[in-house]
């Protein structure tokens, strides 16, 4: 029976288009199998901090971490351990441990139904409070099974007498939203919708919809056009809006229309459902009480079940923000899917009963038929009809030992090598045949018919199979060959572990012992390669396991000890090595390219793919699909329709590459939590959660980040950076907390990031502000007291101060006319002299020049004397050039020592300037030319002249000095500096005349100004002659 009001037909038609594009996305999205035994599920328990009792709810935060509402306790997932909240430490705050419900409400709060009423967990602060529940109606109304929560952050609790409180998430103040009376029984699941009604489902009373004030819309009970039944589990809604419905007593519903489709069961028998979830594609999968899951596809309504979690009743179920699919266990357990290990199709049993063990060996036939050795079935084949292997028939009895090593070859024999069988095979005729030899490894098809058989301790052997003769080309192990051999072995090595031939007909032979050697075609010897010869630089190595050419015509060596590394077959020079990319696998087992150029390398860390031309490097496990188990030598293939193959301890792998991805969505980085470690300093975070502040005295912080991707998170990698004390960043490995030591009062700020199971870096990451305050008598208001105290001292002092820097300021001002006149009078003399003097000259040199120019034809006698005093005044006015030039000289120069012409000087600056202005001069001027004395002394009065004008200074120092080879001289003060701007200035006129000065003799000058002020002036000028180290001045 349906009861209705105020339902809007509009929304259905809406929901109606909205549901045909979601089955349109279902028929264009990449189909995979509806089967959970295709999904890698990967079990979290005790390892990592979760001790396994019943799950009863699982919710993620606004910040992407997994919290779990379980019968002990609540607990949260930060991608490496579980944090435990019991209620011991909950302060007595919930009487009892279990937990009925969890919510995340997006505000930093986990919401907790318990038997006695609502909880709310704030992740910021840490702290529990209870909900206000005003005036139950009877015990019964605290005993809560369900929340949901609003778009106005309201949350809604469903009792089990048939209360519905609605509870303001700040004050956390709860009145009655829907008495019992209203919802008919015991209330079990509640969702609010994004049009703001409450729907409520019971347990036999159906479903009740509310409007936001609590208005009964509508009640949908069992019969025509309603539910199932009327003892509703669950109520879930899709990304699409779509409600979907369990029932306690079996079935399935799809809420469309104001009416409820039911599911059809594959099974034909109604299953009680217990949790509902919807995967990426828009599936529905069901948690069932009797155990397992059940799929159900949206566009056919058909409900399949399958067997999961051993038979366990699947009591909660989510899908994270990644796609990930989490589901608990009533009787206790917790997994996690990911769908994109769906990809991966793992083998490990044999058609027809048993199961494949250990893959020893693996190779394809001439048709590319995969063939496969099992510790457990022997010889298996794939087929690739029924998609499954097979025992490959028929086979020799000892195929039943450890194979270690598979050939097949073109004219249909098969041939293994046998750990203590020596080699066996089975001929085109299907004569079975063995062949002596000891313990075989590897095996390669040769000239003529013929195979190489690399064996454990005995070499290489090149055997006949069609006569049973074997030509040995190594020697056994501890038989070295000695110098007086006429004939060595033409393979000098006794393990060869693995055998390969390029495109080019080379054989390259790896051993276990010598490293790897290399046959031409027709050859009658190896020689080594990667010890000398025409290789430049060694592998690394000397265990090699295997050998592949690429589609670049590079040859890739994988060693034990040596990781990977690239040749290049022409020069034989290692190309590249994988290490520089982050390989850090030191020993490789198996190699195979696809046909996109990615290597995909089998390591004894793990399986990777690896990109040679970008250098880009990712990392699988069995998280992601991959048959659990380690490799050994050989164990990967890639066969003629693309797809890669891998054998290992679990069994087989295969995947194709253009699948599985690579580069996928970095993970989301948080700063889960922050805490200090003792100390005077108490930690205080803001609500933003990205700045921190503590106190003087703090003993440090411990924190812990959290990579928001799940899925291997195992393999998850993490790195920090404290920026204000570090200014790299620090590799954390696969550890997601870290200590700081105790930080003195300022600014910091800590970065961190993380890269997924993949290799994937976020590497923008997250950060959060360190702020570290002062002590007392360093914070701002002691600081204030302290300063208005010696405001009158000031005060007096600046009076002082005034009066002293006007008089300073009146001699600077004297000093810098003083300097003034003096250039100008200087300049002035310059000019007039070269008017007077030189001028004079220059006028009658033209007067004869004129008139030589007028009388071209007169006669010598007559132009002899003119020319006679052309040249007398031209020597007249060389000679006043040179009186000129002298008078430009500094005088002190020509009467004095360079010394006394310096300390003159720098007295008569100090005196007149008011700086206080020292002189040192250290030994070595008396060698010193007259020219660089002279360029020194116009350098310094340069130099001082700055120092009075610009520098504000109230000391300066002038030294020189003969430093090796040079002389230095330097003027430095205390003054307010000068910015590199202001040196580099094109209109620094004075700088940029020192400069050429300086050059001019191959000199150099130099500024230095620290940021607290002063400067100091260099000029250096190449020195000559020898040393001296005994003058004074």
């Amino acid at each position: 029976m349906t009861t209705m009001r105020g339902l809007h037909p509009p929304l259905s038609r809406l929901k109606s288009a909205a549901c045909a594009l979601a089955l349109l996305a279902l028929a264009i999205a990449p189909a995979w199998a509806a089967d959970p035994a295709a999904i890698a599920w990967r079990a979290l328990g005790r390892d990592q901090g979760f001790a396994g009792g019943a799950v009863h709810s699982i919710a993620q935060d606004s910040r992407g971490l997994i919290w779990i509402g379980a019968g002990d306790g609540l607990y949260r997932y930060d991608g490496q351990g579980f944090a435990s909240f019991r209620p011991e430490t909950w302060g007595g705050v919930l009487g009892i441990p279990s937990i009925n419900k969890i919510l995340a409400d997006g505000r930093n709060g986990i919401w907790i139904a318990a038997s006695d009423g609502v909880l709310r967990y704030d992740t910021l602060s840490g702290e529990f409070r209870r909900a206000q529940l005003a005036d139950p109606p009877s015990e019964r109304s605290l005993r809560i099974a369900a929340l949901a929560v609003d778009l106005r952050g309201r949350v809604f609790a469903g009792a089990n007498d048939g209360t519905v409180w609605a509870i303001d998430s700040e004050t956390l103040e709860g009145g009655v939203f829907a008495g019992a009376n209203e919802t008919g029984a015991a209330v079990t699941c509640i969702v609010a919708d994004a049009r703001e009604r409450v729907w409520v489902g019971t347990d036999g009373a159906g479903v009740g919809l509310f409007d936001g004030g609590g208005g009964l819309l509508a009640r949908y009970a069992k019969g025509a056009g309603g539910p199932a039944s009327d003892r509703v589990s669950v109520i879930m809604e899709d990304s699409l809006g779509f409600l979907w419905v369990g029932y306690a007593d079996g079935g399935v519903d799809l809420f469309e229309s104001g009416k409820f489709r039911h599911a059809r069961l594959a099974a034909g028998a109604a299953i009680a459902v217990s949790a509902i979830a919807e995967d990426q594609q828009g599936q529905i999968w069901v948690g069932l009480r009797e155990g397992g899951v059940g799929i159900l596809d949206p566009s056919s309504m058909e409900l399949a079940a399958y067997p999961f979690g051993q038979g366990r009743e699947v009591s909660a179920m989510l899908r994270d923000r990644r796609g990930l699919l989490w589901a608990g266990m009533r009787s206790g357990g917790l997994v996690t899917g990911d769908f994109r290990s769906a990809n991966f199709q793992r083998f490990s049993a044999v058609a027809g009963g048993g199961t494949i063990g250990a893959v020893t060996a693996m190779a394809k036939t001439p048709l590319g038929r995969l063939l496969a050795a099992g510790s457990d079935a022997g010889v298996v084949a794939f087929d690739a009809v029924a998609g499954a292997f097979a025992p490959a028939t028929p086979l020799p009895p000892a195929a039943r030992g450890k194979a270690q090593a598979i050939l097949a070859l073109a004219d249909g024999s098969l041939w293994l090598g046998m750990g203590g069988e020596g080699l066996v095979g089975r001929r085109p005729d299907g004569r079975i045949v063995r062949i002596a030899s000891p313990y075989v490894l590897s095996l390669l098809d040769a000239e003529n018919g013929k195979i190489w058989v690399g064996t454990e301790g005995g070499g290489l052997d090149l055997v006949d199979p069609r006569t049973g003769k074997a030509e040995h080309w190594g020697y056994a192990a501890g038989q070295a060959p000695q110098p007086s051999q006429q004939q060595p072995p033409r393979l000098p090595a006794s393990t060869i572990s693995c055998l390969y031939r390029d495109s080019s007909g080379r054989t390259w032979a790896g051993t276990a012992d010598a490293g790897l050697f290399v046959r031409e075609p027709g050859g009658a010897r190896f020689r080594p390669f990667g010890r000398g010869g025409r290789s430049r630089e060694g592998l690394g190595s000397l265990r090699v396991n295997a050998v592949l050419e690429d589609s670049r015509g590079r040859l890739w060596v994988g060693m034990g000890g040596g990781g990977l590394a690239a040749i290049d077959p022409k020069t034989e020079t290692i190309g590249a090595r994988a290490a520089a990319s982050g390989l850090d696998d030191e020993t490789i087992y198996g190699l195979a390219e696809d046909g996109q150029g990615i290597l995909w390398v089998a390591g004894s860390r793990g399986f990777y793919a690896y990109d040679p031309q970008r250098g880009d490097l990712f990392r699988f496990g069995p998280e992601d699909g991959l048959a659990p188990g380690g490799y050994s030598a050989g164990m990967v293939l890639a066969d003629s329709d693309g797809h890669i193959w891998l054998g290992g301890e679990g069994g087989i792998t295969r995947f194709d590459p253009a699948k599985v991805s690579r580069y996928g969505l970095p993970p989301d980085v948080i700063v889960a939590d922050v805490e200090t470690t003792g100390g005077s300093g108490a930690a205080r975070r803001s609500p933003e959660r990205d700045e921190i502040s503590l106190g003087y005295g703090n003993a440090g912080l411990r924190f812990t980040i959290a990579a928001i991707d799940f899925s291997s998170s195992g393999r998850n990698r993490y790195a920090m950076m404290l920026e204000g004390r570090q200014s790299a960043w620090s590799d954390m490995s696969s550890m997601n907390s870290g200590y700081i030591a105790p930080l003195a009062p300022g600014r910091y700020m800590l970065r961190v990031r993380a890269a997924n199971g993949n290799g994937v870096w976020n590497r923008y990451g997250a950060s959060l502000a360190i702020v570290v305050s002062p002590p007392w008598w360093g914070a701002w208001w002691f600081r204030a007291a302290s300063a208005a105290g010696l405001a009158l001292l000031v005060v007096a002092g600046v009076m002082a101060a005034l009066r002293s820097l006007k008089r300073r300021n009146e001699l600077l001002a004297r000093f810098a006319r003083h300097i003034e006149d003096a250039r100008e009078e200087e300049r002035t003399i310059a000019a007039r002299d070269v008017h007077d003097e030189i001028g004079q000259h220059l006028m009658v040199l033209n007067f004869h020049a004129y008139w030589l120019a007028r009388h071209p034809e007169a006669e010598a006698a007559e132009r002899l004397p003119v020319v006679a005093q052309l040249q007398k005044g031209i020597l007249d006015a060389m000679a006043a050039v040179k009186v000129v030039a002298t008078r430009l000289r500094p005088v002190g120069l020509d009467t004095l020592d360079f010394p006394d012409v310096l300390k003159y000087y720098v007295r008569s600056f100090d005196r007149m300037s008011g700086i206080r202005t020292s002189l040192d001069i250290g030994p070595g001027w008396k060698d010193m030319p007259a020219d660089t004395a002279k360029a020194f002394f116009r350098l310094l009065q340069e130099m001082l002249s700055n120092v009075a004008r610009h520098a504000k200074a109230k000391t300066a120092a002038v030294r020189f000095r003969l430093e090796g080879e040079a002389y230095l001289l330097e003027v430095q003060d205390d003054g307010v500096g000068i910015g590199a701007a202001k040196i580099a200035a094109r209109d620094s006129f004075g700088i940029i005349g020192m400069r050429e000065a300086c050059a001019a003799r191959k000199g150099a000058l130099s500024f230095a100004s620290p940021p607290g002020g002063g400067c100091t002036v260099t000029a250096r000028f190449p020195g000559a002659g020898p040393r001296h180290t005994s003058e004074e001045p």
